[in-house]
């Protein structure tokens, strides 16, 4: 019959050897992990500092929101970005945003993108809902 006591000092050595000869490894590991909740703890630390309680972007009091063009064209696929023909917005969380400095008004392009060829009749609207609420 098998001792249980030296079957678990057998693991516990076997545990005790991994451990030693991956020490480095574990070191680097927790160093690595010590630096991430402490950089999370700064940008939360940040985020509290720099919060505003009104307008639109109360938890990214840093957004700049650029309605242009390049940027539409980076976020939709070729297809639906060239059949666009008007942006809509929430006009008032924009007057909001502008009047409180958060977005810049020169880099805003609120207007109809003219396409050569639109993929469908009327114009075909494109609501980012909530961006700006």
């Amino acid at each position: 019959m098998e001792n249980p006591i030296t079957n678990f000092l057998e693991v516990e050595e076997e545990v005790k050897s991994f451990v030693k000869a991956n020490a480095r490894i574990f070191d680097k590991f927790k160093t690595l992990l010590e630096e991430y909740n402490k950089r999370v703890m700064e940008a939360r630390e940040y985020v509290k500092k720099n919060r505003k309680s009104e307008g639109p972007f109360k938890f990214y009091p840093q957004a700049n929101v650029v309605w242009d063009v390049k940027m539409l064209e980076s976020m939709l696929d070729k297809e639906t970005f060239k059949s666009i023909t008007t942006i809509t917005v929430d006009k008032e969380a924009l007057e909001v945003a502008i009047k409180q400095g958060r977005v810049n008004p020169e880099k805003i392009q609120i207007a109809k993108l003219e396409t050569k060829e639109p993929r469908c009749k009327g114009p075909n609207k494109v609501e980012i809902p909530g961006f700006l609420d």
